[in-house]
């Protein structure tokens, strides 16, 4: 009789007792609506508002060489063989190549809107306001280092002048003329804003700015004869 009574109480502990369960919610009902709440607003305003990162694909053919078919088909059919594309694969992510992508596209000048601080980018996408455009022809700005990235802030003046505001100096130039004052070297090649408009200008290293292409940029071997390339790009 006590094993019998041992073991019905042991079940019984066991058991779930939805009642009480379901009192339990009853009781706290508030504390549980309440942080449940305040964890689906602060998931909504992030997917609103976080800035949204874009991946873009290329797909690359590699045409081979009919002569060297049969010693592609041999090498192949060795264990612990490199892929054919293997050198051309190392080249491509190259600091040669990488680094004159760098100055053909100025990628040492990085140019971002000034918005109201945290959520002022993502309000602007929402509400579907358009971001002025710079380009930037030359640009210098004293004192980058790898661990260090100068920031200045560029103010549209009208449709022909702009003012540049620095820790201690501001002066004023034309869009479309080099201009060099206390040691920045600057030339806006092409402006599409209006008055009032703001943005962020820095310069970097170009060591860094090889580094961080070489971070965001990716050549995969799809096959025997594909290659895919991705590239993240932050949008700002």
């Amino acid at each position: 009789m006590v094993s019998v009574t041992k073991t019905s109480a042991s079940k019984n502990e066991d058991d779930i007792d939805l009642s009480r369960l379901v009192g339990e919610f009853i009781d706290h009902r508030k504390l549980i609506i309440s942080v449940t709440s305040l964890f689906t607003v602060i998931a909504l305003v992030y997917a609103l508002f976080a800035t949204p990162i874009y991946q873009a694909d290329a797909l690359i053919q590699v045409e081979q060489k009919q002569a060297n078919a049969i010693l592609t088909n041999l090498s192949q059919m060795l264990p612990d063989s490199q892929p054919q594309s293997a050198p051309e694969i190392a080249l491509l992510q190259s600091r040669m190549v990488l680094g004159k992508t760098v100055d053909d596209l100025n990628l040492q000048a990085r140019i971002t809107p000034k918005y109201f601080p945290i959520l002022g980018r993502g309000w602007a996408r929402l509400t579907g306001t358009k971001n002025g455009e710079l380009r930037i022809a030359k640009l210098f700005i004293p004192g980058a280092n790898e661990d260090y990235i100068p920031k200045l802030q560029l103010n549209v003046i009208d449709n022909k002048r702009f003012e540049i505001v620095g820790d201690d100096f501001s002066f004023e130039s034309d869009f479309g003329k080099l201009t060099q004052k206390n040691g920045v070297v600057i030339d806006i090649a092409n402006i599409s804003a209006k008055p009032g408009d703001k943005f962020y200008i820095s310069y970097t290293t170009r060591l860094k700015a090889i580094n961080d292409l070489q971070d965001s940029f990716s050549v995969n071997d799809q096959g025997e004869r594909y290659w895919d390339i991705n590239s993240i790009h932050f949008w700002f």
